[in-house]
């Protein structure tokens, strides 16, 4: 009975391998929860962190007003922001390229990389330009001192009795006006007092058949080639255009040439300068040429122009009756539109105006 109570020392052995192998079991599922509880705080974690990155840090927006822009630029930068979009504005007193205003103000919360955006004073630098005072002065002096400052000016053309030819008697905006460059200012400039129809002259009485020379007038002042053709028995009939080459006021031709013998009480038709043509008038015309027209056909000729037609009749052996020998101005001249041209047509042969001398 002792025997059967001691057992052997393998049946020890196997009992006790026995009971080891049941006591692991619990600690071997303890361990795997707690891997997975690791792995979840490492998922979490890096989300986490994936998040702050992605979203970054609240900053507080710094004050560059006053600054220069590239001044601003480094400030912005070092607190972690951009710039975004600079514009410029006219300041009355702010230097060129300092900052006048910025978007959103200092102090306040942005998000790190946020842009600000910037205003900083324009090219035109202290203040936005002033139209000018032009009244008064010519046409291409009007146009320069408006263009100087940034503006553009634009002509318009008005007849005036009291403000002298080529000459800004208005204008457009008033003087003083502060405007954007490039703003149009319109100046309207004098043609001087609007011509009428010439009255006929009055021919007065001669002696039959009295000739006389055609006395040289050109180069002469208008009145006095006047006085001098008037002296002589002769009547003048005077007309404009536009010259560069001769002194305005003097006169620049004369129909008939001098040393033509005329008789006494005849017309001649002198053309006085109107100095150099102003630029960009769409008011001056070009004479269209009607010599050797019939005068029937050259008056509508110059009418569809916008000129009035003179005739002065004069003797030609050469031309038939009623055929134009000359113009005045001649042709291809410049002239203000509603002028008048003197168109000389021919009376027929010397002999037969002159009562048969």
């Amino acid at each position: 009975m002792a025997e059967s109570a001691q057992g052997t020392p393998a049946d020890a052995a196997q009992g006790g391998t026995g009971q080891g192998g049941t006591g692991t079991e619990p600690g071997a599922k303890k361990n795997t929860w707690v891997w997975w509880a690791v792995a979840a705080f490492a998922l979490i974690a890096a989300v986490l962190g994936y998040f702050l990155l992605t979203s970054g840090e609240a900053v507080t927006v710094p004050e560059v007003v006053g600054m220069s822009e590239d001044e601003a630029t480094t400030t912005l930068e070092e607190a972690g922001l951009a710039v975004g979009s600079v514009t410029t504005t006219p300041s009355a007193d702010v230097p060129v390229g300092v900052v006048v205003e910025q978007d959103p103000a200092a102090d306040a919360e942005a998000t790190e990389g946020d842009a600000v955006d910037l205003t900083v004073a324009g090219e035109e630098g202290a203040v936005a330009p002033a139209i000018p005072n032009v009244v008064g002065e010519t046409e291409a002096d009007a146009i320069s001192a408006i263009e100087a400052v940034g503006f553009t000016a634009r002509s318009f053309y008005e007849w005036s009795t009291d403000v002298p030819q080529g000459v800004v008697g208005e204008q457009l905006p008033d003087p003083g006006t502060v405007a954007e460059p490039g703003t149009s200012v319109g100046i309207s400039v004098s043609k001087g007092p609007e011509p009428v129809e010439p009255a006929a002259p009055e021919t007065p009485e001669q002696p039959a058949g009295e000739t006389v020379d055609v006395p040289d007038v050109t180069g002469q002042a208008g009145d006095s080639a006047v006085s001098t053709l008037n002296g002589a028995g002769l009547l003048a009939q005077t007309f404009d255009m536009y010259d560069d080459s001769v002194a305005e006021g003097s006169v620049v031709s004369q129909y008939p040439e001098a040393g033509t013998k005329v008789l006494k009480g005849s017309s001649v038709a002198i053309v006085v300068s109107l100095g150099e043509e102003p630029s960009s008038d769409p008011d001056v015309v070009e004479i269209p040429d009607v010599v050797g027209m019939l005068a029937d056909e050259a008056e509508p000729a110059l009418g569809s122009a916008g000129l009035g037609v003179i005739p002065l009749e004069f003797p030609d052996d050469a031309a038939p009756e009623g055929q134009v020998i000359g113009q005045i101005p001649e042709a291809g001249a410049h002239v203000s539109a509603d002028s008048y041209v003197a168109i000389v047509v021919s009376s027929g042969p010397a002999a037969a105006t002159a009562g048969g001398e």
